[in-house]
């Protein structure tokens, strides 16, 4: 996704939709294979927070810059802000 904020070439967003999509399968399986265990259940849906934060500001720079706002869409990315959770 970074390559692509700074290309805006859209041949470079393929391995992140690519990722996307292997992780939402992947995280099912999570669900299903730790479905028997409240404890575990429990830490998924912790992370389930925490990943969808990711995921969001992932997507908020990407549209910031299909929107024609690079400049803030590398601002958003150079300011941390997932790493401050």
């Amino acid at each position: 996704q970074r390559v692509f904020l700074i290309t805006q070439r859209a041949q470079y967003l393929e391995p992140y939709t690519e990722a996307l999509r292997h992780l939402q399968e992947s995280w099912g399986e999570v669900g299903r294979l730790t479905a028997d265990n409240g404890q575990q259940q429990e830490r998924r849906r912790q992370l389930d927070g925490q990943l969808q934060e990711k995921l969001d500001e992932m997507a908020r720079t990407i549209a910031l810059v299909e929107e024609g706002r690079t400049t803030e869409s590398l601002a958003l990315v150079a300011s941390d802000f997932g790493r401050q959770r």
